[in-house]
């Protein structure tokens, strides 16, 4: 059904679409320039979903993600549209809307090899969503962890375990 919900946003108008999605909502709003570094760093850092990040991992994601602007400001390297844009092309299409495929050809690879990982806590990636896509790709081995979704950034070094694991795996 979330699916189908969404497939069927793609087909609103833009303003639409962009008024109604949340994630869309939230990356507009977002604040992109701080007039300093440190400044930017209590900025995230502040944030509810980055307090539980590794520290690293924000500095690591500050010094690639910001640039410096000649009066002495930062901003990030990519802009508030940027990030929405990717939020109104995800592949969240079913097949059903615009054709076997979906209008936005996400399921061209349904061939491709690999581990999908995923988080059992279901917060982002339902389990109507794996099992969907566990349907639509079958040539991928389906593994879930325990931690949380953004597990990547909040334990760096376990989740890059975890990859070195699955990447030896298959091998």
């Amino acid at each position: 059904m979330k699916r189908a919900l969404f497939s069927v946003g793609f087909h609103l108008p833009a303003a639409i679409l962009e008024a109604g999605h949340p994630m869309i909502k939230s990356a507009m709003k977002k604040q992109n320039s701080w007039s300093s570094r440190a400044e930017a760093m209590e900025y995230w850092t502040t944030r509810r979903l980055f307090k539980t990040f590794d520290p690293a991992f924000t500095q690591a994601w500050l010094d690639e993600g910001l640039v410096d602007q000649p009066d002495g400001s930062v901003q990030l390297v990519f802009q508030n549209f940027q990030e929405a844009h990717m939020y109104k092309t995800t592949p969240t299409e079913t097949p059903i809307i615009g054709g076997k495929n979906g209008i936005l050809k996400q399921y061209d690879a349904v061939d491709v090899n690999g581990t999908f990982l995923y988080s059992n806590s279901y917060k982002f990636l339902e389990r109507a969503d794996v099992e969907f896509l566990k349907g639509n790709f079958k040539n991928l081995r389906f593994e879930g962890f325990d931690d949380e979704h953004f597990w990547p950034m909040t334990d760096c070094k376990g989740f890059a375990d975890k990859v070195e694991h699955v990447l030896k795996d298959q091998e």
